[in-house]
């Protein structure tokens, strides 16, 4: 069943002739219906990439209403791994001192949401089952900046104290560039926000 399972997840993420919302939405159907996100399997997961940005209102609302319900029902299953990169249109400009200037497509507070969501990753130790209900929080709230702080206590053992110190300095500005060098490696380039790989590839088609 587990094989069977796999060989599943892979064809509807990969051959769905819809938008990769609809896919990821398709899968999650499939796993429900039939239920079969209750059996654990020791298969290789399905890897799926997220490139997004913090104030985005497409991906704001793909995280809430697609990532997140499908991370929940798999993540006890290990048939799927989630990782996301909070960069999206972004632009980036190395300084002088080494670090680096950044322009967002919402501005310069996107630009704010975008490396404080790049700590709560690097934080978690790049785990998604750790930073995903955070970053789910926060893109589901009226202000994922303002919100950033109580969902971090909330639903994380993190001290903000420590995220806050990483967005403000040095560690932020690296992250952030982390993010945009991985962005930048899409092959075929994103066109758009959200962007969704699954197993290295994007389709749409």
């Amino acid at each position: 069943m587990g094989y069977r399972l796999l060989m599943m997840l892979v064809v509807v993420c990969m051959t769905v002739p819809t938008s990769n919302s609809s896919s990821i939405s398709r899968l999650l159907e499939i796993l429900v219906d039939r239920d079969y996100y209750d059996e654990p399997t020791e298969m290789t997961p399905v890897t799926v990439d997220l490139y997004y940005e913090s104030l985005c209102p497409g991906c704001r609302y793909f995280v809430e209403t697609q990532l997140y319900p499908t991370f929940y029902k798999l993540q006890m299953t290990g048939i799927a791994k989630f990782n996301m990169f909070p960069y999206g249109n972004a632009k980036e400009t190395k300084n002088p001192d080494g670090s680096w200037r950044f322009e967002c497509q919402h501005g310069a507070r996107e630009c704010t949401g975008n490396i404080i969501e790049a700590c709560i990753i690097s934080h978690s130790n790049w785990d998604s089952s750790l930073y995903l209900p955070v970053l789910s929080c926060m893109e589901g709230s009226d202000d994922p900046i303002a919100s950033a702080k109580g969902c971090v206590t909330a639903l994380s053992s993190l001290d903000y104290r420590i995220i806050r110190k990483c967005y403000q300095g040095s560690e932020g500005n690296a992250l952030m560039h982390e993010m945009g060098v991985a962005t930048e490696k899409l092959s075929p380039p994103h066109n758009y926000v959200p962007w969704v790989v699954v197993n290295g590839k994007h389709n749409e088609t």
